[in-house]
């Protein structure tokens, strides 16, 4: 649980175990963003992604894009979400002290989320500096704890949009798995659970990117495709029953992705050396209690 003043707190402590099912799932995604900014079709695909791509979660989806803070709040009211999810971007003003959820020209700051009223089991936050430490706390993310929020994701600082596209896919990749029974049990039984796998995905297509950007500063030429596929397969396989421990192959699958050219393995090995790989899913911190959310199939 995060130090957040006490009012936060004690309505936390109040929280019981909870339970997400296909029957009580309902996914409200915002997308706060401009039709001209260059994240705004991450944020419109995701409707179509959970749809289209996993099974299950049609009729359950409701991607709104409020024009101000005003139908913001309406619509979280109304659609009462399971799970509410922010899509645009977020920023937290020094001087104010105050974080703040940007919705198209306006902004909704975190005193003014206490008007909302509903707090979604599951609220993930997709935007920039929505978990910033500061000395009084109002920060996006602890405001939607303090709404009642059993579990809320959140940044402590500003974040890649296409990354954070990436993370929401795979958050709900291995919840829909879950629901449908087609994850074992023993590998998420709960949210907790969710987050982790998800982490463990990202961590294996994290050195993508910086390899890349690498290569390119060398001048080396590289086919890159089907690299994560090749590297998710890899580690699949040499874990075969205990999928959990996949992303301990990680290193491992890259050196044989790269072995048939020895230019290429030695730039990975540089880049490995070097600690050029950052560990992006860092970037969203987790507050609450999401071992407290049972995933019920």
């Amino acid at each position: 649980l995060p130090v957040i003043p006490g009012n936060n707190l004690v309505t936390h402590s109040y929280i019981d175990r909870n339970f997400i099912s296909l029957a009580n799932l309902k996914v409200l995604i915002i997308n706060g963003l401009n039709p001209e900014d260059c994240l705004y079709s991450y944020g419109k695909e995701l409707k179509k992604l959970y749809e289209n791509k996993f099974d299950g979660l049609n009729g359950k989806i409701f991607y709104k894009e409020p024009n101000n803070k005003k139908e913001f709040i309406q619509y979280i009211k109304e659609i009462r979400p399971t799970v509410f999810v922010f899509y645009g971007h977020g920023s937290f003003n020094n001087h104010d002290h105050e974080g703040k959820l940007h919705i198209k020209s306006e902004a909704i700051t975190a005193r003014e989320l206490e008007e909302i009223e509903w707090g979604a089991m599951i609220t993930i936050l997709g935007a920039c500096e929505t978990q910033t430490f500061d000395d009084n706390y109002l920060n996006i993310a602890n405001m939607f704890v303090g709404l009642g929020s059993a579990s809320v994701l959140g940044t402590y600082f500003p974040v890649d949009g296409a990354l954070t596209y990436i993370f929401l896919e795979s958050l709900f990749r291995h919840l829909t798995n879950a629901l449908q029974n087609k994850a074992p049990k023993s590998i998420i039984n709960n949210w907790a659970d969710v987050i982790l796998q998800s982490r463990r995905s990202l961590y294996l297509i994290e050195p993508i990117e910086p390899l890349k950007k690498y290569f390119n500063k060398k001048k080396i030429n590289f086919e890159f495709e089907g690299i994560a596929d090749f590297v998710s397969k890899y580690c699949m396989r040499k874990v075969e029953n205990s999928i959990s421990e996949a992303y301990l192959y990680r290193d491992e699958a890259y050196r044989a992705f790269f072995c048939k050219d020895k230019k290429a393995l030695e730039c990975f090995e540089y880049v490995l050396k070097h600690k050029y790989i950052y560990h992006e899913s860092l970037a969203f911190t987790s507050l609450g209690s999401p071992e407290k959310i049972t995933i019920s199939r």
